[in-house]
């Protein structure tokens, strides 16, 4: 008697204990970035994140990095070796 149940035991802890460590929620981390913090535009249109994890922001006025701290701004200029107009309107990552 005492077999079967320290087996039931072992099985009903085997089958639950992955299960709990399956359905935690990883954490996650959301901060709220606008002009006022930097942002070239609140007039977000795409967001990606790139493979050394910087979140590129597509808005009507400009792209811009986020590092996690700063915001970098990025716009069009005439030199040739720009972005092509300010209004970004979607972002496509390329594997690399």
């Amino acid at each position: 008697m005492n077999t079967r149940r320290a087996i039931f035991f072992c099985l009903l802890t085997f089958q639950c204990f992955p299960c709990r460590l399956i359905a935690q929620q990883p954490f996650h981390f959301v901060e709220k970035i606008t002009a006022a913090d930097g942002l070239s535009s609140d007039a977000i249109t795409d967001i990606t994140q790139d493979d050394q994890g910087f979140l590129w922001i597509a808005t009507t006025d400009g792209l811009n990095r986020f590092d996690g701290k700063e915001i970098t701004q990025f716009f069009h200029q005439p030199n040739g070796w720009s972005l092509p107009h300010n209004f970004i309107y979607c972002l496509k990552r390329l594997p690399g």
